[in-house]
């Protein structure tokens, strides 16, 4: 299993699929909304910091990410 979850890249590494917990929480606790990647997406880890970064208005969510609505 992997444990140098600074150098993961969330999208293509098969070892998070049965567990992504620890990789979730060293994000949580390294930064509530960071970069995990250098990809340019963002990661929030809760609630408040998610509609900080994605506000509820203007926004469309799923599966955790956010992205411009299609009808702004």
């Amino acid at each position: 299993m992997t444990t140098d979850y600074d150098s993961v890249d969330y999208f293509t590494d098969p070892s998070l699929v049965p567990d992504p917990h620890p990789y979730n929480d060293h994000i949580r606790e390294k930064d509530p909304v960071c970069c995990p990647v250098n990809n340019g997406v963002l990661a929030a880890t809760g609630w408040e910091s998610a509609n900080t970064v994605c506000p509820p208005c203007g926004m469309a969510r799923k599966a955790g990410y956010c992205m411009p609505h299609p009808s702004v």
